[in-house]
């Protein structure tokens, strides 16, 4: 028997720090621009007239033996409705080499903390030498 780690939104509040996100992202992108790493076709499903849309994010990094999925729900009315927030997800994390699923996570603080690094990666690597301030749209 084997076990599936399960961690929440405070659990991974309390394990991820940004400055430890910042080079594991920059080390995905590294490895993916090496080819040692595949991002499968994105599926989103628009309904209701775009109030609702499921989406499945899927990908592999080779170095690590693991792959992730991430579903995201987005129900425009929940925040009216059902004071929840309208966008939901989680992500699933499987060994490469079983196929096995080794863990469960909250998807939306691994999204909030991805995204910022993310970001951090590119004004590394994209600002002008010298620059002090940054314009952040959207």
């Amino acid at each position: 028997m084997y076990k599936i780690r399960v961690l929440n939104s405070e659990d991974l509040k309390k394990l991820l720090d940004i400055r430890d996100v910042i080079p594991a992202v920059e080390t995905a992108y590294e490895q993916y621009s090496r080819g040692e790493a595949e991002l499968f076709p994105v599926i989103a499903h628009e309904f209701d007239g775009g109030l609702r849309e499921m989406d499945i994010k899927s990908g592999f990094l080779s170095r690590t033996g693991l792959a992730g999925l991430k579903v995201i729900g987005y129900v425009a009315d929940n925040p009216d409705k059902r004071r929840i927030p309208a966008v939901s997800g989680l992500v699933m994390v499987l060994s490469i080499e079983t196929g096995r699923p080794v863990g469960i996570l909250d998807g939306m603080v691994i999204t909030e903390i991805r995204t910022g690094a993310a970001g951090a990666v590119g004004a590394r690597y994209l600002a002008r030498k010298g620059s002090r301030e940054v314009l952040i749209v959207g």
